[in-house]
């Protein structure tokens, strides 16, 4: 049978591939070849120390001083600071913000300098890894509230993980949309305003008869267990954002 393949496209067999492969080879001068086993170690172990040295947790975006202040990230130096108090460490949840803020500004300014040298090759390669660790549970949760306003009404079309008010529910509940959302909450007014665009945007073509839409965000704190049992959910919820965009406008512009 002839060294072809079911297409009929000519397949290099074995006894022509040696010559080939040889005749590369040929090309290649000598002492490179001797070298090849020493650069290939280096690149290896260049490759493990970056990823190594990489691997050290550090959360850019957290670093702001506004991320600190969220009710998530107080309620765990709370928690911390009852814990420290009984093996009789005593440190206000106040002064364990600022001392921790301070050790992880300096640490965050070391490994921004460690990290430098490998910053290209992780770029190139493409080795960067975008997700951190998980410091801990979101206890303070936000959810995002979409009401229209029709025949001078405001009517809730959409609320976050509701049965009820789902309108879109199918694009909120993706995973990216889910992380503009979540970005959003950590006091990132960015964000939330483009958020705020691209719902305007839908409101404004699924609503026809709508004047204005309403985008707020509502932040509560997650029940204990014993909460949970009692059948409590959201508890001590405020609304800490607002937005509202005129929809007639919006049309006008064509930007629909």
């Amino acid at each position: 049978m002839s060294p072809s393949d079911i297409e009929g496209r000519p397949v290099l067999d074995a006894r022509r591939r040696v010559p080939f492969v040889d005749a590369i080879r040929r090309r290649i001068p000598e002492r490179w070849i001797r070298a090849w086993p020493t650069v290939r170690a280096v690149l290896v172990g260049y490759h493990v120390l970056a990823v190594l040295v990489l691997s050290f947790p550090s959360p850019p975006s957290n670093m702001g001083r506004e991320a600190w202040d969220n009710p998530t990230v107080q309620s765990e130096f709370q928690a911390w600071s009852e814990r420290l108090k009984s093996v009789g460490v005593s440190k206000t949840p106040r002064e364990l913000d600022q001392t921790l803020y301070a050790m992880a500004q300096r640490y965050h300014a070391v490994r921004t300098k460690v990290i430098a040298p490998f910053q290209p090759y992780v770029t190139y390669a493409g080795v960067r890894q975008s997700w951190h660790l998980f410091a801990g549970p979101q206890r303070y949760p936000v959810r995002v509230e979409v009401s229209v306003r029709e025949g001078g009404q405001w009517r809730k079309v959409y609320e976050t993980r509701s049965i009820e008010h789902t309108w879109r529910s199918d694009l909120f509940n993706r995973y990216r949309l889910r992380r503009v959302v979540s970005m959003s909450t950590w006091k990132a007014p960015q964000q939330f305003q483009m958020l705020c665009d691209w719902i305007a945007t839908q409101a404004a073509r699924d609503f026809p008869a709508a004047t204005e839409v309403m985008i707020r965000q509502y932040r509560f704190r997650t029940p204990t267990p014993a909460e949970a049992i009692e059948g409590k959910t959201a508890i001590d919820g405020k609304y800490i954002s607002r937005e509202v965009r005129a929809l007639g406008a919006l049309r006008a512009s064509g930007k629909r």
